[in-house]
């Protein structure tokens, strides 16, 4: 389940650096010139016990050039935490971050997330009043096949058969 879930996030944050709106990065695959660094260097970053690299990426990328590699030889892997506990942290201490972002880049993962909620709130809702069954269980699978495919093309491209 933390896989999963890092893949999606990975899929969010590429996603956003595909189409020049970076706002987060994982500091052990982020690379950037010693020049930006001595240029604008960690401001607003000060004090945060997590979330430096998001937030370095968050208050910097709009000045730089950003580019992403999606393939294995780029793909730093690191052991996923072992318990849902220290996951839970994990998140919390990357939510803890967010809360620093760019207000944009807030308000694009506050629709991202609101969507996902309303989709699975509405898929629900229809369920349980009895609307129509079958074409709402069609319209999630069909949701659902359209992510897996693009899960399914990253993975592919990082080398990575063991979630699919």
């Amino acid at each position: 389940m933390i896989q999963y879930e890092t893949i999606w996030t990975g899929i969010q944050y590429l996603s956003a650096a595909l189409s020049k709106q970076p706002y987060m990065a994982v500091g052990r695959n982020l690379a950037y010139k010693k020049s930006l660094l001595l240029d604008y260097g960690f401001k607003g970053v000060e004090g945060n016990v997590g979330g430096d690299d998001d937030l370095f990426v968050n208050e910097n990328a709009h000045t730089a050039k950003v580019g992403i590699m999606i393939n294995h030889e780029s793909h730093t892997v690191t052991k996923a935490k072992s318990s849902f506990k220290e996951y839970i942290i994990q998140k919390r201490r990357h939510l803890q971050a967010g809360t620093r972002y760019r207000q944009n880049h807030k308000v694009i993962l506050a629709i991202y997330g609101a969507s996902q909620f309303t989709f699975s709130a509405i898929f629900l809702v229809l369920l349980l009043i009895g609307f129509r069954p079958i074409e709402v269980i069609f319209v999630l699978c069909l949701k659902e096949t359209i992510q897996m495919y693009i899960f399914k093309d990253i993975c592919d491209k990082l080398e990575d058969q063991q979630l699919i």
